[in-house]
């Protein structure tokens, strides 16, 4: 009696192993790049919301009645801020604080803080 015992894989069985881990390998290295790009946007927005946020505090610093619109440049940011006043109750103004970021990545969408400042009462 001859007993052909075969040991190991097919070369079929070895080529749709090689396929399969080679597309688990290509999802990775595609997802590794949309993280990289989303950390690159969180980043950003990050930035922007931090620099409008100290913008707001110095624009709160000042006398109430000198609040008045305007603009600057921080860094890689464009700042402007607009104050409208007795909105939306009287003797409260509010202003909003937009960023725009400049450089590289002029194509980042504006981000907006908006806050209310009440005249304080003595």
């Amino acid at each position: 009696m001859i007993m052909n015992k075969q040991r190991g894989f097919t070369l079929i069985e070895v080529l749709i192993a090689i396929t399969v881990f080679s597309v688990g390998i290509l999802a990775v290295i595609m997802m590794q790049g949309t993280s990289v790009d989303s950390n690159a946007k969180a980043l950003q927005i990050t930035e922007a919301v931090t620099v409008s946020g100290r913008e707001v505090e110095e624009i709160l610093a000042e006398p109430y009645d000198t609040l008045v619109d305007g603009n600057k440049t921080f860094g890689n940011y464009t700042l402007s801020w607009v104050v409208i006043n007795d909105n939306p109750i009287k003797n409260v103004k509010m202003v909003t604080v937009t960023s725009q970021r400049t450089g590289l990545f002029k194509n980042f969408r504006t981000k907006t803080v908006m806050v209310y400042f009440k005249q304080r009462e003595f």
